[in-house]
């Protein structure tokens, strides 16, 4: 199931880059966002909120702090709270992983209700800067600096792969 995402709002942004495209965008409130090839977001901001809806692909964020509005995105089944930070989030098919650059966050795993109903976390967990965590929420791994150089390489138009399997090289090289 998707999260509910709110209809168009003067507040609104849709914000998306095509295949092979790289962008940095400059959201309403300061934050930045570096939107990787074939990703879409949605922004919703109000006096008491700013929700991200990342609907395909992988963004980086740099987030300003105002502590009267939290900064949220949510990607698939996961929530990702900033606290005042700067993280990755990519959605990949079904699976979401965060990994986290500087600051804290809290990713919580929701239960998508019916469409109607606000979602309800299940699991929650905090990450510390150099931390990711995918799929499940039962443990954050230490991501090396090396490792994390690698995955943001696409901010550079670079792609590296360790120890990948071919499909998933191919799927990546297809993105």
């Amino acid at each position: 199931q998707e999260a509910v995402i709110p209809a168009q709002t003067p507040a609104s942004q849709l914000i998306e880059t095509a295949v092979g495209e790289r962008s940095t965008f400059v959201l309403d409130d300061g934050s930045t966002v570096d939107l990787n090839t074939a990703t879409r977001l949605k922004t919703v901001f109000s006096s008491t909120g700013r929700d991200v809806f990342l609907l395909q692909g992988q963004a980086l964020f740099s987030v300003t702090t105002d502590r009267s509005r939290p900064f949220v995105v949510y990607a698939g089944d996961k929530r990702i709270t900033a606290l005042g930070t700067g993280f990755e989030v990519r959605l990949d098919r079904s699976d979401v992983a965060v990994t986290l650059l500087e600051g804290k966050v809290e990713v919580a795993k929701l239960k998508l209700a019916d469409r109607d109903a606000a979602p309800e976390p299940l699991q929650t967990i905090q990450l510390t800067a150099g931390q990711r965590v995918s799929g499940s929420l039962e443990r954050a791994e230490s991501v090396s600096h090396e490792a994390i150089d690698r995955a943001l390489g696409w901010r550079e138009g670079r792609l590296e792969f360790k120890d990948e399997a071919l499909a998933e090289v191919v799927y990546e090289i297809n993105r």
